[in-house]
């Protein structure tokens, strides 16, 4: 269930938490870059600077918190839950840091809110949900 209150960033449940709806695209992140880590490892990427890529959790974590501090500026909790959830998809838990972290974040308001989706609709290619 995907819900909103008056206008702000769409919200959702996860283990009986709410959360940023797009905190739980991190999942996925975490578990792509663990998939390529798995089979890459051995043959490192180079990038900027001659940094070398082995899609680490480190490198996971790094890109997300780039990505959000130096593109996009955010100092929310949406940071936090990018790096918690990226944790999450890598290893399929949270540090004890970055669990506590996530653990502590504000509730969302909810008695004010209402659904704008019992389910999540859209399109991968051709392939349709």
């Amino acid at each position: 269930m995907i819900c909103q209150y008056a206008g702000l960033t769409p919200f959702t449940f996860y283990e009986g938490r709410c959360v940023y709806a797009g905190s739980l695209n991190y999942i996925l992140w975490g578990h792509i870059n663990r998939l390529a880590h798995d089979k890459f490892k051995q043959n490192p990427f180079e990038i900027a600077f001659g940094y070398r890529v082995s899609w680490s959790l480190a490198d996971a974590l790094i890109a997300v918190r780039y990505h959000k501090l130096i593109d996009l500026h955010d100092l929310s909790e949406t940071n936090l839950e990018a790096q918690y959830f990226t944790e999450i998809g890598f290893q399929g838990y949270a540090d004890e840091v970055l669990y506590a972290i996530g653990r502590a974040l504000k509730h969302c308001d909810t008695s004010h809110s209402k659904v704008i989706a019992d389910s999540l609709h859209g399109h991968w290619g051709k392939i349709k949900f």
